[in-house]
């Protein structure tokens, strides 16, 4: 070999990263997460082409019902490069948390109690007909006095459920919420909440339902967003948390309730954080809380041209303390803005 065709080869080895275009991953429900992720071969589900993704990739899903929780760890994009996870057809991509529940039998001795097998836990469950989530009892007898109530008996497979209208479950769509989270950004990496684990992210273009905790979940964002989503009957709708430089934009959420928590809600930014944006997002019919900033920080924080309607406690809402001395912003790198919270139209 020549010194110049040594010294192109390594040209070539050199620049080969450069060249190399980002990859395209496709999920369909026809396809098979033993095939290769192509448009003609496309994987089945959306967690077997989250794992493949790497900066500049894209995860197109096909429409149809996807019946699981993809949870995503420590994945960073660039500016140049951002990773997109969309709905090859806006709000056509259904992702569902729950299982609807038959084969009811009644409970001998009971006014109103019936039980059906349940093969996983559950913390929430709703009638989808009536929209009306049910509290958790301790027992059948709690469940029997208390119209939209259940209890769930782990050992025996077994849910007991007391309906809405004390009708027999046969005359609703029961269903019990067996997914904590539909895109799952929350846990993993050190207990430092101001080192992001989440960059240069987008997710867009879905319906997310049933999921105990939350439709989409981020946690310690920084350049990511959420986009066109749409969130129903979970525990809480889209969330990020302790994020920065992020954005919850054109999105929904509706009948978003956890007896259990407090915090829920529809749309939000928790935790301590900075310079995020929630833009023309409407919430409706939730019990608790619509569209809300709250935890601390909010630097550069905005809301604007929101909607909120049917909401039970507060309909627009920005709690917590700023950071006026940057004991929090500068933590970040790069460092969060100085700019004031702004809500507008």
């Amino acid at each position: 070999m020549t010194t110049w065709h040594l010294l192109t080869a390594c040209l070539v080895l050199a620049l080969a990263p450069l060249w190399c275009n980002a990859a395209t991953y496709f999920v369909s429900p026809r396809g098979d997460d033993g095939q290769d992720g192509s448009e003609a071969r496309p994987f089945r589900t959306i967690q077997k082409g989250a794992d493949q993704l790497r900066p500049g990739d894209m995860l197109v899903v096909a429409p149809g019902v996807y019946c699981e929780s993809v949870k995503i760890g420590k994945l960073e994009g660039t500016a140049d490069k951002p990773i997109v996870i969309r709905a090859a057809v806006p709000r056509a991509s259904f992702l569902f948390g729950s299982v609807t529940l038959g084969g009811w039998q009644k409970v001998p001795g009971t006014r109103c109690t019936y039980r059906a097998s349940l093969a996983r836990p559950t913390r929430l469950v709703y009638e989808r007909d009536t929209n009306r989530e049910y509290i958790e009892r301790a027992d059948p007898y709690g469940v029997d006095e208390s119209a939209a109530s259940f209890m769930t008996d782990e050992e025996a497979g077994a849910i007991y459920v007391h309906t809405s209208d004390d009708a027999a479950p046969e005359k609703h769509l029961i269903d019990a919420c067996i997914h904590e989270m539909g895109f799952d950004l929350y846990s993993g990496g050190p207990a430092d909440w101001h080192i992001s684990l989440r960059k240069h992210i987008r997710i867009e273009g879905f319906v997310l339902a049933g999921y105990a905790k939350a439709g989409i979940h981020f946690m310690r964002a920084d350049s990511c967003e959420v986009r066109d989503c749409v969130a129903h009957h979970c525990g809480a709708g889209i969330f990020m948390h302790s994020s920065i430089r992020s954005a919850i934009r054109d999105c929904e959420a509706a009948w978003c309730y956890d007896r259990n928590d407090n915090e829920g809600g529809g749309i939000a930014f928790r935790g301590t954080g900075f310079d995020n944006v929630i833009e023309r997002c409407v919430v409706h019919d939730v019990v608790k809380s619509g569209i809300r900033h709250y935890g601390g920080g909010f630097l550069g924080g905005v809301i604007r041209d929101c909607l909120t309607y049917r909401i039970g406690r507060m309909a627009i809402q920005t709690k917590g303390k700023l950071d006026e001395k940057r004991e929090w912003a500068d933590r970040f790198s790069p460092p969060g803005s100085n700019l004031p919270l702004l809500v507008e139209r």
